[in-house]
């Protein structure tokens, strides 16, 4: 079967079959709901508040969506399982298609689905106790979609690390980001004072020749923070998800060749 093939239908059988017979994903969440029940009920005593909500459900999300993400083929790299899960019915374009949306969307609903739930769990028995609550969780607002929005497209880095590294996917991606954004921060500073070269007399520049270089370029300050922002909008949305989607399929092609 084509690489490049991808069928609706056949992709979400794939999905189906995936979950059906996945146990990690629903034990994880079941564990995190209970852990996230027990927690809302202590701290409602003594005084609910939405705020509850802020620390909580990005983690469940985004934390434990990483590390789900982090094990979506983690089998190809077992010898037991690789060669079933790479010669299974299914081209390659609808394995890869059928894993990212289960471990994007798919999670995605789920988690916010079981803190939902949770929430209104634990709301009623701390109501029931205290005569208060932190509220029912409700993805609303802006802030919500953002970091649904966050999550979404940068899963794609955890999907991809999980077809590179053979083992330890979770921590060797987080070392290698970490390691990139650190240098991408050292090559921006030894920038910075390769391009105010003569304003500094040191390598690092004082208060004063930091506040005497930022008033010289304040006419440009504006338009360079809208270029910055748009710029910094299309890396994130679209160019780190669509590079990590992309090589992430290239990467397992050559797997199963």
């Amino acid at each position: 079967m084509s690489a490049i093939t991808l069928q609706p239908r056949r992709t979400w059988l794939l999905m189906r079959n995936d979950v059906s017979v996945a146990r990690t994903p629903g034990i994880m969440l079941a564990a995190a709901s209970g852990a996230t029940l027990v927690l809302y009920v202590l701290t409602a005593w003594g005084g609910g508040s939405p705020g509850f909500h802020q620390p909580v459900y990005p983690i469940l999300l985004i934390i434990l969506g990483y590390i789900l993400s982090s094990f979506a083929f983690s089998e190809i790299h077992d010898a037991r399982t690789g060669a079933y899960a790479l010669s299974s019915p299914g081209s390659t374009m609808e394995k890869y298609v059928a894993r990212v949306l289960l471990t994007s969307v798919g999670w995605t609903v789920a988690a916010t689905l079981a803190y939902m739930a949770t929430t209104a769990l634990g709301a009623g028995i701390a109501q029931l106790i205290f005569g208060e609550s932190h509220g029912v969780f409700v993805p609303a607002g802006r802030a919500v979609w953002e970091l649904i929005g966050g999550y979404l497209v940068s899963q794609s880095i955890f999907v991809f690390g999980s077809i590179y590294f053979k083992k330890a996917a979770f921590l060797k991606t987080v070392l290698a980001a970490t390691i990139i954004s650190i240098i991408f921060g050292v090559f921006f500073i030894v920038a910075f004072r390769a391009v105010y070269w003569n304003a500094f007399a040191g390598f690092w520049p004082t208060e004063a020749e930091m506040n005497s270089v930022m008033e010289a370029a304040r006419p440009f300050a504006e338009w360079i923070g809208r270029a910055g922002a748009r710029i910094s909008d299309v890396v994130s949305w679209v160019v780190v998800p669509v590079f990590f989607w992309g090589v992430g399929y290239v990467r397992l092609r050559e797997t199963e060749v």
